[in-house]
């Protein structure tokens, strides 16, 4: 049963008429003809009684009649729906990026670029807290974000691609500590509070730090939970703790702190898309920003 003997089928049943009905699908009489003898044939079922003064439904027929028109209706309705997303979105890119990412260090080249290349696609900006950028890009809200690559962990329905690796650094106030690289991981950071974004902000930020555990056989310390990145970044400056950052932080290169650098673990910014995002633009963003797939 295909789309057209199903449309050939409706037009008649609606016409009785093989003259209009013919008019209605701009086809010829004949062809029509031999598209309803062709459904009829595949289902095994006599759809309309003929004689030579009219047409009429056969009991299947009328059977068949409102379940393929409704059919039909839903499919032109969802079709349509697809198209106005389709217009809705062509030429809009909306991306987000999260709390504490500085947009100078990655968001202002790529963008920059990628404007320059599509001129015509306008560029919608977010900035917000972690777990809000990746719900919404999950529920395709937004469109893709820049965010760090175990938000990928969360959700198989998540592609990546690399645009920003540096260091992973453990950021404290600027010279609270003065010792060389061992001692701070053998004494100095197992005395130390962690300052992490809570679960519902941020749960990067536990997945990090029990990496970070684990690669140096360090004892999960213990941690203070904040609701902001402003919340972490004055704890640390007040000597309050520490926290884990990388190159992309706004405030790397600030003067209130240090950046004790860990080059065997590597922080990865990854710009991050639902695999079957429906934007148009999407697609062409991705592999603008590079063929280093992540998953």
């Amino acid at each position: 049963m295909t789309d057209i003997q199903v449309k050939c089928f409706l037009a008649l049943a609606r016409h009785l008429n093989f003259t209009q009905a013919a008019r209605e699908m701009c086809i010829s009489q004949s062809t029509l003809s031999m598209h309803i003898s062709a459904l009829e044939k595949n289902l095994n079922l006599t759809l309309f009684i003929r004689t030579k003064r009219k047409v009429e439904l056969s009991p299947e027929g009328q059977l068949l009649f409102p379940k393929l028109q409704y059919m039909d209706n839903l499919l032109e309705e969802t079709i349509a729906e697809a198209r106005n997303l389709h217009k809705s979105h062509a030429n809009i890119l909306r991306i987000g990026y999260i709390n504490g990412m500085s947009p100078d260090k990655i968001l202002v080249p790529i963008l920059g670029s990628f404007r320059e290349t599509y001129p015509e696609v306008k560029v919608e900006l977010k900035r917000s807290d972690h777990n809000i950028l990746v719900e919404e890009t999950a529920q395709n809200m937004l469109d893709a974000v820049f965010a760090h690559e175990q938000s990928l962990q969360m959700n198989s329905a998540f592609t990546g691609r690399i645009v920003f690796e540096s260091p992973l650094c453990v950021m404290s106030a600027r010279g609270r500590f003065e010792t060389d690289m061992d001692r701070l991981l053998e004494n100095e950071f197992k005395k130390e509070t962690f300052i992490i974004m809570s679960e519902d902000t941020n749960s990067l930020d536990t997945i990090c730090l029990k990496q970070f555990c684990e690669k140096y056989d360090i004892e999960m310390p213990e941690t203070k939970n904040v609701n902001s990145i402003e919340a972490q970044l004055f704890n640390v400056e007040m000597g309050n703790g520490i926290c884990l950052s990388d190159y992309s932080s706004r405030v790397f290169g600030d003067g209130r702190y240090d950046f004790w650098e860990f080059p065997d673990m590597i922080s990865r910014c990854c710009v991050i898309a639902r695999k079957d995002n429906p934007n148009p633009v999407v697609k062409a963003f991705l592999n603008f920003v590079g063929n280093r797939v992540v998953n």
